[in-house]
């Protein structure tokens, strides 16, 4: 089964998100409510020989002011300027669309996190849904069902798990660097089962 989720042909896009954080001091009976939303993406599509043929990055401006806090800024290591002065959610969107379109692919995330967000985003943005459950694969799950671990695994854990070393020392909350961890991690697994 495991074998048969791993080779599907056709196009495979590697996502990762990052989110807006509640502040340290946040009140959750003050007058403005916080909820959580995609502040940044990392993408990269592959055809089914895994050969990178595209890729996105970018920053999103969110719509909860209280979102922009220092604690997530720390976080993924961005100025507050830098999110303020943002894209809009409409060119993640337009962005996300384009490659659905294109190329049709399996969506290929780390944990549960990332494709809740972007069904809630549509919610949020009151858009058109573009992606369904159906579309993701959720690779953490598949490794830990296979291994039989009980407990989430971390990104840059897998590859230790998987006998080889991180692309970086440290996860640095970056999208896309985490989007191509996702990848590499694809690859270290599907060449063990393959094998």
């Amino acid at each position: 089964g495991v074998k048969h989720v791993l080779n599907k042909p056709g196009y495979k896009m590697f996502i990762d998100l990052e989110f807006t954080m509640p502040p340290y001091n946040y009140n959750h009976s003050g007058s403005e409510q916080f909820y959580s939303e995609i502040v940044q993406y990392g993408i990269y599509i592959e055809d089914s020989n895994g050969n990178v043929l595209d890729q996105a990055e970018g920053l999103i401006k969110p719509k909860c002011k209280l979102g922009i806090s220092d604690r997530m800024l720390e976080f993924i290591h961005v100025t507050k300027e830098k999110l303020e002065n943002a894209p809009y959610y409409s060119k993640f969107y337009n962005q996300l669309n384009y490659f659905m379109m294109t190329y049709q692919p399996t969506i290929y995330v780390w944990g549960k996190n990332d494709y809740l967000m972007i069904d809630k985003s549509f919610k949020l943005h009151k858009v058109k849904p573009i992606t369904e459950r159906k579309h993701y694969v959720n690779l953490m799950q598949i490794i830990k069902n296979y291994y039989g671990i009980k407990n989430d695994i971390g990104l840059y854990s897998a590859f230790e798990l998987l006998g080889a070393k991180p692309p970086m020392d440290i996860q640095d909350h970056n999208a896309l660097h985490d989007a191509w961890a996702t990848l590499e991690v694809f690859h270290l697994f599907e060449n063990e089962i393959n094998e």
